[in-house]
């Protein structure tokens, strides 16, 4: 009779722990659930970004340099046998002393004109940058600006937009075409 007793208490109190506890699995199998569902969106979202983009290492213009910051990426999509279009974001700017009080009027996503400056003293290659016609800056010297220099000395596409600004720095996507 004892053993009958135990086991029909044993047995309730095995229904009461399945009542008490099946929220606290339901919710474990839901979050686990979730983050299957983002790890895969994550995922695919990585793959998707690799197929649209193919990072160049090396091109006939631009070779591997230590130069070139570690923000910028080169991304290349060819349009035709002679054509390539180049995609650089985050581009430092040198923003020398007299321009820094003028970055605060700089918004984030404002175009940005590139200009040739052969009459440059230090530099006959500089690449000059403005914001609306107000001098703010040049490339830095390397591989980019020389790369920039030559695509604006044929008229090639040189499109700038403000990626980043605060009130020491500036830096800049930049969309090249040929």
């Amino acid at each position: 009779m004892k053993k009958q007793a135990s086991a029909k208490s044993l047995k309730g109190i095995g229904i009461i722990m399945i009542f008490l506890f099946w929220p606290v699995g339901i919710v474990l199998l839901v979050k686990a659930g979730k983050r299957r569902q983002e790890e895969q969106a994550e995922e695919k979202r990585k793959e998707e970004q690799a197929e649209k983009r193919k990072v160049v290492e090396s091109t006939d213009n631009v070779d591997k340099n230590p130069e070139i910051s570690v923000l910028e990426r080169i991304y290349v999509r060819e349009i035709s046998a002679d054509s390539h279009e180049y995609e650089y974001k985050g581009v430092d700017v040198y923003v020398p002393e007299e321009s820094i009080s003028y970055l605060e009027c700089i918004k984030r996503k404002d175009e940005i004109t590139l200009e040739l400056e052969p009459e440059n003293d230090y530099d006959p290659c500089a690449v000059a940058v403005y914001h609306y016609s107000v001098h703010v800056g040049y490339l830095y010297r390397g591989k980019l600006k020389d790369m920039v220099y030559d695509f604006l000395s044929r008229e090639d596409t040189v499109e700038a937009h403000v990626s980043s600004v605060t009130e020491e720095y500036l830096k800049i996507n930049l969309f090249l075409s040929r």
